[in-house]
């Protein structure tokens, strides 16, 4: 995704927190009126299950009302997923999103069980999260320039992992190789900690990676970034420069987003509580600093239009990549 998550977004985002405030009495007061609960359609302890525990617990705080997390993972995403598109559409049930569940996952499936732009309406963002070129601490390249020069002199022997065919970091590969007009191999991995690990072995040359799970292996000391895609430098490693900066032009994936999604026909009035809420604890400066230091994310607070343009923009940017990297729905 380019910076369609920008900061233009992101202010927008907060402009509408603050009209959030001049919500109508009647609606402040009769929404919401019971639990609210929060399917988080993946495992427990990931870093979107713990970004949104913290987030939710301060909303329930702040709305008044309890906020349950309800763990329902399975079918990547879509048990979890499903469930919370059969809830009554009162705005009591969302369901936790991520880039590659909504955007990219039923591209890659023929029968996905889901449209995201029909069965679903966005909710509010979260957070955002940059992806960065990175290689093994040990590596030798220190630009992605320096790795595009080693792949033009060996065509197809520079490695690159990602956690599966079809990945958002093989897709950013693919763009790499194809942007750079060079020849570069794929090896997919079952998981992003499987690629991590032959990173660390020295099996590969390169991954993308989101900015939560480099700052670990930063902190680790096994890897390092040579570059972050999207338009703009991260605000958290400001001295990474772009891939843009360094001469790629091709679209890449920019950003890796987190947000909340109600069932399709969820009413506008509560949409624009939740939002409203959501924004004022994604605007606390507590709820910043623990964003950037555990995540090294951004927080998002984009409202319904808002996400839904970025969801719909993202959906042709990877369909386009998908047909370009000849990968088809299974």
């Amino acid at each position: 995704m380019s910076d369609t998550i920008s900061r233009r977004s992101a202010v927008a985002g907060l402009s509408a927190m603050a009209l959030g405030g001049i919500v109508g009495p009647a609606q402040a007061q009769n929404f919401p009126n019971k639990t609210i609960r929060m399917v988080m359609p993946w495992p427990a302890g990931g870093s979107g299950d713990t970004q949104t525990r913290m987030v939710m617990q301060r909303l329930a705080e702040v709305i008044g009302q309890p906020v349950i997390v309800d763990n329902r993972a399975g079918a990547n995403g879509l048990l979890g997923t499903k469930l919370a598109m059969q809830a009554p559409a009162d705005g009591h049930t969302i369901v936790f999103g991520v880039t590659g569940q909504i955007s990219l996952g039923p591209l890659l499936n023929k029968d996905p069980g889901f449209d995201p732009l029909t069965d679903l309406v966005p909710v509010s963002g979260m957070s955002t999260h940059k992806m960065f070129l990175a290689v093994p601490t040990a590596s030798p390249y220190r630009s992605m320039q320096q790795l595009v020069a080693a792949a033009k002199a060996d065509p197809g022997k520079i490695l690159y992992g990602s956690s599966g065919v079809g990945a958002m970091s093989h897709i950013a590969g693919v763009q790499l190789a194809q942007g750079s007009g060079t020849q570069m191999t794929h090896v997919p991995y079952q998981s992003a900690s499987h690629v991590t690990r032959a990173m660390i072995a020295g099996d590969l040359a390169f991954t993308f990676v989101v900015g939560g799970d480099l700052s670990a292996q930063m902190k680790a000391g096994t890897m390092r970034p040579l570059g972050v895609s999207g338009d703009t430098r991260s605000t958290i490693l400001p001295e990474v420069p772009t891939l843009k900066e360094q001469g790629l032009t091709a679209w890449m994936p920019g950003s890796v987003w987190f947000g909340f999604f109600a069932p399709a026909k969820t009413p506008q009035a509560a949409l624009t509580v939740l939002h409203a809420n959501i924004a004022k604890v994604l605007a606390e400066p507590d709820i910043v600093q623990r964003l950037n230091r555990n995540y090294f994310a951004e927080p998002w607070p984009v409202n319904s239009r808002e996400f839904t343009e970025v969801v719909r923009s993202e959906i042709v940017n990877f369909k386009a990549a998908l047909k370009a990297a000849n990968i088809a729905a299974t």
